[in-house]
């Protein structure tokens, strides 16, 4: 992989242009043949990749890391907790964010508000099932979930 990031730093320097290909040496392999010749491997060549692709591929990497940070558990309700969980709802598996509504009114309890009443003990299981330490209390249509303040260990 640092062969191919030097090839990259060798071609915006230089006078090629990113995109094209570059002839890359690979080491060079003796491996017998049946009767014991010995095969030399010949040089490959490799594309660099274009500078849109990897800034593409690098702003997904950032939106899967802010995914991931959002739903770390530090003590504080945040909505995007509950972002991952599916409720069995209608007869099929469903992300908790097309059924219902979450939000935080203070830093320590989750509101969830659910679309359909019918609903409300499907999401109260999908929660508890989510082996997250939330015990939800259930008041009408809307469901209260306290956040544990987070103990270290």
């Amino acid at each position: 992989m640092s062969r191919v990031l030097r090839q990259l730093a060798l071609a915006r320097s230089s006078s090629i242009g990113v995109g094209r290909v570059l002839p890359m040496r690979a080491a060079s392999k003796k491996s017998k043949g049946k009767k014991g010749t010995a095969v030399e491997s010949d040089s490959t060549a490799v594309e660099a990749p274009s500078l849109e692709s990897m800034q593409s591929r690098m702003e997904g990497a950032v939106d899967v890391l802010k995914r991931e940070l959002a739903s770390l558990r530090t003590g504080r309700a945040n909505p995007r907790m509950l972002d991952s969980l599916h409720v069995d709802a209608h007869g099929s598996s469903q992300m908790l964010k097309q059924v219902a509504q979450v939000t935080a009114r203070d830093p320590r309890v989750l509101t969830i508000n659910v679309f359909d009443p019918k609903l409300v003990p499907d999401v109260v299981k999908a929660v508890q099932g989510a082996n997250m330490g939330l015990n939800p209390q259930v008041d009408n249509n809307i469901i209260r979930v306290p956040v544990p303040k987070c103990v270290p260990r």
